[in-house]
């Protein structure tokens, strides 16, 4: 110490300096948490919030469509089942000479009726099962009991109306049109098969002028 003391001034605080600095960075140095060595360990983040499961909306039953549903003007749903006994007539009237041309089917007595051009002379012939189940099939097929009643079309001059009326279980139904109407294809097939009918029972044909069923 005492020659440190006796060394000058400049000299002692040469040697001084680096102690005070020393102890200065000691003083400010930070200090671990919890008075232990080593590192902190640093805190774990939680978990992020993990979303809620979207859930499907329900289907609502009024938006489905029933199976079977006629989305167009002819119909498109199942056939229907003709096991009744029935009689079917057909009536093409009208034209220039006022024709009224009656085809009558009576399946449970197996026979056709057909009175010419003007249904004049009435005569009944005898029907296969086979005619009645070709018949029965296109009105089955043409789910009669939607039978629409008339069917409106342009106005056409001198035009012949057709009108087809099936009686069955105590129940009638009836769907007409007119000539420029544009028809259904299963009612016009109702109409092509006793047309076919008729034809064949009778061996002839309508009167020259008037349009075949």
């Amino acid at each position: 110490m005492t020659a440190l003391l006796a060394r000058p001034r400049s000299l002692r605080l040469a040697h001084i300096a680096p102690a005070i600095l020393v102890l200065c960075s000691a003083c400010t140095e930070p200090q671990t948490p919890g008075g232990g060595a080593g590192t902190a360990s640093e805190p774990t983040p939680s978990s992020a919030p993990t979303a809620p499961e979207s859930t499907a909306a329900p289907t609502s039953d009024a938006t489905s469509t029933p199976a079977g549903t006629s989305t167009a003007g002819t119909p498109s749903q199942p056939a229907d089942t003709l096991n009744a006994p029935y009689v079917l007539t057909h009536r093409q009237t009208g034209g220039i000479a006022g024709m009224q041309m009656v085809t009558v089917i009576d399946a449970g007595a197996r026979t056709i009726t057909y009175g010419g051009p003007r249904n004049q002379k009435p005569e009944t012939r005898p029907l296969s099962a086979e005619d009645i189940q070709n018949v029965t099939r296109a009105l089955e097929d043409a789910r009669y009991t939607s039978f629409p009643g008339a069917i409106k079309g342009p106005p056409v001059s001198d035009a012949f109306t057709y009108e087809i009326v099936l009686e069955a279980g105590g129940k009638k139904f009836t769907v007409s049109w007119s000539d420029g109407t544009t028809v259904p294809d299963p009612y016009a097939r109702i109409q092509a098969a006793v047309g076919t009918l008729r034809t064949s029972m009778f061996s002839g044909s309508p009167p020259k002028g008037a349009p075949t069923m």
